[in-house]
């Protein structure tokens, strides 16, 4: 780096440099910086897509007497009971991106709603016997009784097919009419990983008949124990995948 000709440098830029003095008589590598769940730098960070709600392809407004199937784009809503529900796509920027999706429905005491997102066997083989870690802005209520709300990572007894999941663990998440980002983190995810993961939020209705409602957004399932900034995509490659 340095010579008597050239003399010292008072500033300067290093690339791929190897064997500087670290310490004095020792000589090794400089360290490569890194994201804080190392390995995910490049490609499909967040194994969720279109966790931001951006892309509504059949829409931003479906309602039905029960409604169960796909809804805004990757994300669908099943339900117990008969009662009417509604599913809206709105502009928000109070859940960490500009989509907001309210799951609304009228639930009697023990029914519950459950919005989905299924994450195929390709995207998310790699994380078998790792963590991962899910984060997302999420509020909640409800007119009538009370409402408990808790997420649960599942994966499907076959590859693809989610008619029958295995619960890997589960949540109880605080809920509050303003929106709150949540962190949660699954440890040695089993070997069923590898057929494909499936993340639920339930909302539970208690007490008596009422309305409830969740609000979520920028959601993201990321490998590692850390929850790092939402994994922006542009909406075009997001509408690919």
């Amino acid at each position: 780096l340095v010579s008597t000709n050239l003399g010292t440098p008072t500033a300067g830029v290093l690339t791929n440099a190897t064997g500087l003095p670290l310490s004095a008589g020792t000589t090794g590598s400089l360290p490569t910086a890194r994201l804080a769940n190392a390995g995910s730098e490049l490609g499909m960070r967040n194994r969720v897509i279109n966790g931001n709600m951006q892309v509504a392809q059949r829409g931003t407004s479906f309602s039905g007497s029960p409604l169960n199937g796909y809804t805004v784009d990757r994300w669908r809503i099943d339900r117990t009971g008969t009662g009417s529900t509604t599913v809206t796509r709105s502009a928000n920027f109070s859940y960490g991106g500009n989509y907001v999706v309210d799951v609304s429905g009228s639930y009697a005491p023990g029914e519950f709603q459950d919005f989905k997102h299924r994450i195929e066997f390709l995207n998310c083989a790699d994380l078998v016997g790792k963590s991962v870690t899910l984060s997302f802005w999420a509020s909640g209520s409800t007119t009538v009784g009370s409402l408990t709300h808790t997420v649960f990572l599942n994966y499907a007894n076959t590859s693809n097919n989610f008619a029958a999941t295995t619960n890997i663990g589960s949540n109880s998440i605080s809920i509050t009419p303003t929106a709150t980002l949540f962190t949660f983190t699954f440890t040695n995810l089993p070997v069923g990983a590898s057929n494909g993961l499936e993340i639920v939020f339930r909302s539970a209705q208690s007490v008596a008949t009422g309305t409830a409602t969740l609000s979520i957004s920028s959601v993201q399932l990321e490998e590692g124990s850390t929850a790092t900034p939402f994994e922006y995509v542009d909406v075009t490659t997001q509408q690919s995948r």
